[in-house]
């Protein structure tokens, strides 16, 4: 890691190394490189975004409902209700 640090800051791309603790919300990384003015991505706010422009467009989403089914043209929820494929949105 250092020797990557030693190399960006030599040729003038300013970045510096974070003590992340390597704890499981950090998915157990120990250390990495930070580089300034760079972009960050917010998932959870990426992804409150992505739902509030799907329920824009109408989309409805069901939270804590659970598939139990799949089928080519629609969903079994474990409640045994039914979503046409026209409805669904299934994420891999």
């Amino acid at each position: 890691m250092s020797v990557s640090l030693e190399c960006h800051r030599a040729s003038g791309i300013f970045q510096s190394q974070v003590n992340l603790g390597g704890g499981s919300e950090v998915g157990g990384f120990q250390q990495c490189l930070e580089f300034s003015g760079s972009a960050v991505l917010n998932p959870v706010q990426y992804l409150n975004g992505l739902a509030e422009a799907f329920v824009a467009k109408g989309g409805q989403i069901y939270e804590q409902t659970r598939v139990r089914k799949p089928d080519t043209n629609h969903v079994t929820t474990m409640a045994g209700n039914k979503v046409s494929k026209e409805l669904q949105c299934l994420w891999p």
